[in-house]
């Protein structure tokens, strides 16, 4: 694969899967990216934890020592967006797949290269918006998308369903039902500090909740000097109408 260009960089992956139709394995691919989406990931927020990682990973390979998250919930669809590296045409390559781009690590995104799928637990037509690329994975753009690789098939978008900032990676991903909003949205307001645990280069998440005109902000304060040898970590919670978050941001 040679074209870097965005655009004509989806359309080759595009054609190199259709041209894959007949192959004799495109109905065991079919049933494995079905069983991955549907089965392997029994719950479904999970992709909350696969978004994080990704957030991470992608801070570590960029430099970024001051990461951040952000989760802005709606009623009908969910905007997540960090500022991590942007996508690379080796990143979008592996997003048409199931492969991993690092060495695989049980509990990650890059794990078996599948991470991201879970997304599929609570959306037919995730988007994302990267370093110039604007594509989707859309089930209901196919006649008959059981017989189709829809969830590894990109189709390019000139215009998304929600204004994205070009610096950071976007992940929009509308709800297939009420219930994936509500799970989604519960499942949001029980993570804590203790998510830093697991987390190096993310410093900051926020969790904007649109219906209720709430925003909630985990902050990593670093290193806690007193106990180095312990490697204890200062961490922080705090809530703020939306008016008031937008407020304080525009000062910082």
């Amino acid at each position: 694969m040679v074209t870097r260009e965005p655009q004509a960089l989806i359309k080759q992956i595009r054609e190199d899967i259709e041209a894959s139709r007949n192959a004799r394995l495109w109905k065991d691919s079919i049933h494995m990216l079905n069983t991955v989406s549907e089965s392997i990931f029994s719950r479904s927020a999970h992709f909350i934890l696969e978004l994080l990682q990704n957030a991470e990973d992608a801070a570590f390979t960029a430099g970024v020592d001051q990461g951040e998250i952000t989760f802005r919930i709606f009623p009908n669809h969910v905007l997540v967006s960090h500022n991590g590296g942007l996508f690379s045409p080796d990143d979008v390559d592996a997003l048409c797949g199931v492969r991993s781009t690092k060495k695989p690590e049980k509990g990650t995104l890059g794990y078996l290269g599948i991470g991201f799928k879970s997304v599929f637990k609570v959306t037919d037509c995730p988007e994302i918006h990267s370093g110039g690329f604007h594509f989707k994975f859309d089930r209901n753009a196919h006649p008959d998308p059981t017989k189709e690789l829809w969830q590894i098939t990109p189709i390019w978008l000139d215009a998304g369903s929600a204004s994205v900032d070009p610096d950071l990676t976007t992940f929009v991903l509308p709800f297939r039902t009420e219930g994936a909003y509500r799970q989604t949205l519960e499942e949001l307001k029980k993570l804590d500090v203790h998510v830093f645990l697991f987390l190096r280069r993310l410093r900051k998440l926020r969790i904007v909740d649109q219906a209720a005109g709430t925003e909630s902000v985990l902050e990593h304060l670093g290193e806690q000097s007193r106990f180095p040898q312990q490697g204890r970590r200062h961490s922080s919670i705090y809530n703020l109408p939306v008016s008031e978050a937008r407020a304080a941001r525009s000062v910082e």
